[in-house]
């Protein structure tokens, strides 16, 4: 009986985007299993991504976020990354997947996930009758790849249930609508990964603190600081902006969203509108009255102050 390849398949030269070096197994590699119909196999090579998004790793302990990941993932462990909106934490999944040459996607669980479209459902057949669709996680879970579950702390409680048992050591997911059938053993090269942004600061609207209990299925957690805003945008005056606002945010002074996305759409409306505009845009991102007060004082005391040009 053949038997999926091992996580840990020789290695192959990643392209020169983190500054250290990683691990990845050579094209081809993947291999969603004996019971993976010819179909299926098409689809799951389809989603392993064919080029490295940008990204600049963080410094961790001496190490990157990347190489860290890399080995997890090799070893398929649970992974949980946190941290605010826009920081690379997605970014950082889909390149490890691209080093690990496995397939790779991404679900929100914000509220609109439902259980049926996550774990799967009965739909009626043309014929009549039923037959069962599994959802992205049990197609995962049979036939291999990375899976990051987005904002898993604004998950239902049925979803998180059906990963309980599945981040166990015995990697099982048992699925209760398929009655009696046994639990699925989770394939070898299956890594289950999570996202999370803040909760309890009122900024991300259904997020909670997760149950402790859940949370510690997570062999490696990961915080994404911004530590690399400085290398990503090359304006000395916006990241000194960015760490002023940052700690007004943190300190609960201010409230709004905060992110490098909103930093390089700063930099992208200042070429294209000019400087007045972009701050007037960058402003609605922080709530009304003194926090965009806040924020405008920020920007002129920097010098990007408005009739600056772009």
């Amino acid at each position: 009986k053949k038997e999926a390849p091992a996580a840990d398949a020789a290695p192959r030269t990643p392209l020169p985007v983190a500054e250290e070096p990683v691990t990845s197994v050579p094209p081809g590699a993947y291999d969603c299993g004996p019971n993976c119909p010819p179909e299926t196999a098409d689809q799951m090579r389809q989603m392993i991504p064919s080029s490295a998004p940008r990204y600049l790793p963080q410094v961790i302990a001496g190490s990157t976020d990347i190489d860290i990941l890399t080995k997890a993932v090799a070893v398929h462990k649970n992974i949980l990354l946190l941290g605010e909106t826009g920081l690379g934490k997605t970014t950082a999944l889909q390149y490890v997947a691209f080093l690990r040459g496995l397939p790779y996607a991404s679900v929100n669980l914000n509220g609109g996930t439902t259980v049926e479209d996550f774990v799967g459902m009965w739909a009626p057949k043309e014929s009549g009758g039923f037959a069962w669709r599994d959802g992205i996680l049990t197609k995962f879970v049979r036939y291999g790849g990375l899976l990051a579950a987005e904002e898993v702390n604004a998950a239902s409680p049925e979803i998180l249930f059906a990963l309980h048992g599945l981040l166990d050591d015995n990697r099982q997911l048992l699925i209760t609508a398929k009655g009696d059938e046994p639990p699925i053993k989770a394939h070898p090269m299956f890594v289950f990964a999570a996202t999370m942004n803040p909760a309890g600061s009122g900024r991300y609207a259904g997020t909670q603190e997760l149950n402790a209990a859940f949370q510690d299925r997570f062999h490696v957690v990961l915080e994404f600081t911004g530590q690399n805003i400085p290398r990503i945008i090359h304006d000395k005056a916006l990241v000194t902006a960015y760490e002023r606002i940052h700690s007004e945010i943190a300190s609960g002074q201010i409230e709004g969203i905060l992110s490098t996305r909103g930093l390089k759409q700063f930099l992208e409306n200042r070429a294209a509108f000019g400087l007045d505009v972009a701050r007037e845009i960058f402003l609605q991102k922080f709530a009304p009255g003194a926090g965009r007060t806040t924020v405008s004082n920020f920007l002129d005391e920097v010098g990007l102050s408005g009739e600056s040009g772009k």
